[in-house]
């Protein structure tokens, strides 16, 4: 949708504003999920060692994605920087609805799968 936005006038004002709240309204859905998950899954006495590696990965990869991005519209050109941002956050998201993971409710049930799968 923000590739889409040409121009200042209200509806491009709204567009922006109705891409962002579409962009932003699942990262908390999101960050419970993967964090619950992360801690349902990590021993206690590794919690904090495992959330501030997390963490320091998150950040770091927030500073490289700004120094690419604004690399990326130097170059391009910005409508063409969304379009390619919009497809880099969907492809992952393609591959992880495909992928089996999606339907693992406890980390005993991977580590089984990943057993049988296994040649002997």
């Amino acid at each position: 949708m923000l590739a889409a936005v040409h121009g200042n006038s209200p509806g491009a004002i709204a567009l922006a504003a109705a891409a962002n709240f579409v962009s932003l309204i699942g990262w908390p859905m999101f960050n419970v999920t993967v964090i619950s998950f992360r801690q349902s899954v990590t021993p206690d006495h590794l919690l904090g060692r495992v959330n501030a590696t997390m963490r320091t990965i998150a950040w770091s990869a927030l500073a490289l994605g700004a120094l690419l991005g604004g690399a990326l519209g130097s170059w391009l050109g910005l409508r063409e920087t969304v379009i390619v941002a919009a497809i880099g956050l969907f492809v992952p998201m393609v591959i992880l609805l495909t992928s089996p993971i999606r339907r693992v409710r406890r980390l005993e049930e991977m580590e089984s799968a990943e057993t049988a799968a296994q040649p002997t």
